[in-house]
């Protein structure tokens, strides 16, 4: 073989080495990025709010286009194909959240968030129950859609928990609960107007209820006006949804924080890949 072939076919330095790995993995990342970004996303499930349809420690796969595709940090939502439909399970920004900065949002975006390590309160995830037009009500956790009873069918009672089929999902319940336990059993759209009337808030913080547990209304501030006329003639407004966890008594929901902007809908949750052993569609 000729010396200058010789030369041409010699290892490469460990540098050479080192800067093609580096590039691999800004290929991989920027790969990852964009699909997260743009497409799906996984997400771990941090509780308990929707079992026994989700189980706490469960991983999902959420399809982002569905609803449109919303770039974070600029906070511009695209069109998507459909609107949330009642009995959709989606992820969402949390309506209290607050931002912690632009530079912290953006340094999260780019790192922690890409690998899903992030573990800010910023995304729940819930089943919607109420569309824009919808008188939702609940009467002693008894559902009420538009005045009518949604017909339940029992399931079983296993001591601590009844479970019941409501529409094509299953829902759970305390079998017994205790008076004045903090927990919404009866509840109308109505009794949201509390969380976007700043005399109800300054008074609800009087009493000691933080403003980070309220909605956060840079989200709602153009809309005010029109959220509270649909609220108190006990309508949920156009662009916005009532979501609940399947899991009604040990869920922080909409009763709580209020109304979902269809702004902030990341995406439809579709599809549960870990554990194995719970691997399939979500319902």
């Amino acid at each position: 073989m000729p010396k200058k072939d010789q030369k041409q076919t010699k290892k490469k330095t460990a540098k050479e080495v080192i800067i093609e790995n580096l590039k691999v993995l800004g290929e991989a990342y920027l790969i990852a990025f964009f699909i997260r970004l743009l497409f799906l996303e996984a997400f771990a499930i941090p509780t308990g709010s929707m079992i026994p349809t989700i189980m706490e420690g469960d991983r999902i796969i959420v399809i982002k286009p569905t609803y449109g595709i919303n770039f974070p940090i600029v906070n511009v939502k695209l069109p998507g194909f459909y609107h949330p439909q009642r009995g959709d399970i989606v992820v969402f920004k949390n309506p209290t959240y607050r931002s912690p900065g632009l530079v912290r949002e953006l340094i999260t975006l780019l790192t922690f968030s890409v690998i899903n390590v992030d573990n800010e309160p910023k995304y729940f995830v819930k089943r919607i129950m109420g569309v824009p037009g919808d008188t939702v009500e609940l009467k002693d956790n008894e559902l009420y859609i538009n005045g009518k009873k949604v017909e339940r069918t029992f399931i079983r009672d296993d001591g601590y928990w009844k479970y019941y089929k409501e529409f094509d999902w299953v829902v759970r319940f305390k079998s017994t609960h205790v008076l004045d336990d903090g927990i919404i059993r009866d509840f109308s759209i109505s009794n949201l107007v509390v969380l976007y009337d700043q005399n109800y808030r300054s008074l609800m913080m009087s009493y000691g209820i933080p403003e980070r547990s309220l909605p956060n209304l840079e989200y709602f501030k153009n809309d005010l006006v029109r959220i509270r006329a649909s609220i108190l003639s006990n309508k949920i407004p156009d662009g916005y949804y009532l979501a609940m966890g399947d899991n009604r008594d040990e869920s922080s929901d909409s009763r709580y924080w209020g109304l979902v902007p269809e702004d902030l809908i990341l995406g439809k949750g579709v599809f549960k890949f870990w554990p194995l052993n719970r691997v399939g569609p979500l319902k």
